[in-house]
């Protein structure tokens, strides 16, 4: 199609592609390389592309397809020597899983990390087994401790029974979570401290306030996409003129509350309790499906309003302020012991020289970036630099 051949043509920008399963994304990028390593006055090495993949099975399948493209091309012509060594090239060549990659480089830059060069990867069942060995012992010492009053409450608050085991679960999913995260105990620790409210502090100054409100402005935007479509197929519908008038009432009240985000939380709150809707005329034709359409666009006009009364504010305002501030030495607490045992957990594989899948990342990242580094201000280290002298393009298909 037109639209991937542009994406095998476009050069020198940032490039994303989205289409759906089954698209064809993974050929037109299979392509695309073909085209930088064989066409044009300048085609350069494939050992000059980090192409990344989500599966190893991937990276195996691309490096194949890339071969057989490079021996078609040299059948036609054989004397040619820039593809002669791409062929060489391509054994060399960086297509591999991001852990590939990560672990590439964490393996080039040991000394840098302070990790034992004879480190090696724990497989999956060591890893849990591991995990498990590491929050039992924790959960132990921290029965033990002299100050645990704020242990045996989350114990209390999160176990089940006299177990604990939905806490230690908690805690691993928790830790799971934060693998996720480029600086995990930094953003547990900002995450936690939302949750210190001060005695003046209101619900719009907390780092949820901005959230909150783009939810109430996506909700009211549905209620009023729902109601709009409604009342265009009762009107356009004969026989559907009593559904028209109600519909048209509705829509006309959801006019009125399009911009109900910007008002302050109290506001909100209680403009919506004045939304209501009125029961639907009975309906005595023939024409029972398009009947069902508009009842199932005003069901859902109604589903979004519920969604911010009930999800967003199922109490009064200074009753979620009072839940938030109640709920901070709960949230310090158990981030306190969420930082244990990652501590404990990093000390314990480092003693046994083992990294696991989140290791790879993390140390990749500490690599590459310096302190203090930030989406918005990214501060590469030499390494990193190094490395952008070994890259033409990254190319990534997931």
């Amino acid at each position: 199609t037109k639209q991937q051949q542009k994406a095998i043509d476009t050069r020198d920008c940032d490039l994303l592609v989205s289409a759906a399963a089954g698209s064809g994304k993974t050929a037109v990028l299979v392509e695309r390389i073909i085209t930088m390593i064989t066409e044009g006055k300048n085609p350069i090495d494939v050992d000059k592309l980090l192409v990344v993949t989500f599966t190893k099975a991937a990276a195996s399948e691309m490096s194949q397809r890339i071969g057989e493209a490079i021996a078609k091309k040299l059948e036609n012509d054989p004397t040619n020597e820039h593809l002669q060594n791409q062929l060489t090239h391509l054994n060399r060549a960086d297509i591999k899983t991001i852990h590939s990659f990560c672990l590439q480089v964490v393996k080039e830059n040991y000394y840098a990390l302070d990790i034992d060069p004879a480190v090696k990867t724990a497989d999956e069942i060591e890893v849990r087994l591991l995990l498990q060995e590491v929050i039992e012992e924790l959960f132990e010492e921290l029965y033990e401790a002299e100050e645990n009053e704020m242990f045996c409450r989350l114990v209390e608050l999160f176990g089940n029974d006299t177990r604990d085991t939905k806490l230690k679960e908690l805690v691993l999913d928790i830790h799971e979570f934060l693998l996720g995260c480029p600086e995990p105990l930094k953003w547990l620790d900002e995450m936690t401290e939302a949750f210190a409210m001060k005695n003046d502090t209101k619900i719009e100054d907390t780092p949820w306030a901005e959230s909150i409100r783009q939810n109430i402005k996506e909700n009211i935007a549905m209620m009023h996409y729902y109601l709009q479509q409604g009342k265009i197929l009762a009107e356009n519908t004969e026989g559907f003129e009593k559904y028209a008038i109600q519909l048209n009432m509705d829509y006309e009240m959801a006019e009125n509350y399009k911009n109900i985000h910007s008002l302050p939380f109290r506001h909100v709150k209680k403009q919506l309790q004045q939304i209501y809707f009125e029961k639907m005329p009975s309906y005595r034709g023939e024409e029972k499906e398009i009947a069902k359409q508009i009842q199932e666009f005003r069901k859902k006009a109604k589903q979004s309003i519920a969604h911010i009364q009930e999800e967003l504010f199922p109490y009064c305002i200074d009753r979620m302020e009072e839940h938030i501030k109640k709920l901070y030495p709960i949230v310090k607490a158990l981030a306190d012991v969420v930082e244990l045992f990652i501590q404990r957990y990093q000390s314990v594989k480092k003693e046994k020289r083992i990294l696991d899948f989140g290791d790879y990342e993390h140390f990749c990242m500490k690599v590459l970036l310096k302190e203090g580094s930030t989406p918005q201000n990214i501060l590469p280290t030499e390494a990193a630099l190094e490395l952008q002298k070994k890259y033409d393009e990254v190319l990534i298909d997931e």
